[in-house]
């Protein structure tokens, strides 16, 4: 045997493939739905391990039939701008209702035609990222309704150790903050939602009581909290126009406040949004101090640079600052105190 195949063989022993809620779901033949009409919220992220579309997959089931995709924020193939509204269509076939249009919570006209809510959508683990916000939103109205609710469960590509930041305050909890949850959080979508359901955090009913969702999650295969999304050997599609790689994700956990609140250019309008950091005013000096500030975050570098942004805070001028670039296997302190 060559060291290749010896090589390979331990790779495997060590890591064996891992098998997301979706294809634990093929390999079942959709047992768990046979003769069941199916509604899918799900966007272009919601795929086998091998890249095929949940929605396709569903829609060529013998066992079940699709009846209704809905789709959030930025549209099923990920391409409309962050806070545009996005339109209903029809997708495989079936209508595709938004749920970052007119409705943000599935009305009963759009869930009249299902049994049962499948939910297959790939989340980045930071609190203000809406697709948690439209799963739950789902499955309040599928509480309400009486409808069954099966998540497909994904990794969390920052890993299931990294938690930081406060707790979103009760009372002000919003479409972008909907849970009382850190900002970034460790969790699966799966995750989420159970504990969302158990703890009485979905709306109440006209009791006063929490509704509860009838859930059930499909977890993952060989899934551990230790890996980042580049551990799992899966490939990255980008979840909204501003988040085309993981490290974009990482540069949005430090750095995603800071542009919500206008205070400086985090890279939005260019190649590598969320991954700089300056101001036209900025000094070399202003640079290197805060790459200074970087070094106790292990695996975060920040390289002195110019960039311009074609959108966004400062677009047309530019800024003096930082890119930052990540070791995804770096054991982190935590991203967002970086900065």
């Amino acid at each position: 045997v060559s060291y290749f195949n010896v090589r390979a063989q331990t790779v495997d022993t060590i890591a064996p493939k891992l098998k997301l809620g979706i294809d634990i779901l093929r390999e079942s033949k959709f047992e768990m739905l046979r003769g069941l009409r199916v509604g899918l919220l799900t966007n272009y992220t919601g795929r086998t391990s091998s890249q095929v579309s949940t929605a396709e997959v569903v829609t060529q089931q013998s066992t079940c039939k699709l009846t209704t995709i809905f789709t959030p924020e930025h549209g099923f193939y990920t391409t409309v701008p962050a806070g545009e509204a996005v339109e209903n269509d029809t997708l495989f076939g079936v209508p595709a209702y938004s749920l970052y249009g007119k409705n943000r919570r599935p009305t009963w006209p759009m869930l009249k035609n299902i049994d049962v809510m499948i939910i297959d959508i790939q989340d980045i683990g930071i609190r203000s990222y809406t697709y948690i916000s439209s799963m739950l939103t789902t499955m309040d109205a599928c509480a309400e309704t009486g409808k069954k609710v099966i998540i497909l469960d994904r990794p969390n590509p920052l890993g299931g150790l990294l938690v930081d930041g406060n707790c979103a305050d009760t009372a002000m909890l919003s479409f972008v903050s909907f849970l009382p949850i850190p900002y970034l959080h460790g969790l699966t979508i799966g995750e989420i939602a159970v504990m969302a359901n158990e703890r009485g955090w979905l709306p109440k009913d006209k009791q006063g009581i929490p509704r509860k969702a009838k859930l059930e999650v499909v977890k993952m295969l060989n899934w551990k909290r230790a890996m980042t999304w580049e551990s799992t050997g899966l490939a990255w599609l980008p979840t909204s126009p501003n988040i085309p790689t993981p490290n974009a994700i990482r540069g949005a956990a430090m750095t995603g406040v800071l542009g919500e609140l206008s205070l400086v250019s985090i890279g939005i309008g260019t190649a590598l949004p969320f991954q700089y950091i300056g101001l036209p005013q900025f000094t070399t000096l202003d640079c290197t101090a805060l790459s200074d500030a970087l070094q106790d975050s292990s695996g975060i570098t920040g390289i002195t640079t110019k960039f311009r942004a074609s959108s966004g805070k400062y677009a047309g001028k530019d800024c003096t600052g930082l890119l930052l670039t990540f070791d995804a296997h770096a054991t982190p302190k935590l991203f967002s105190a970086g900065i």
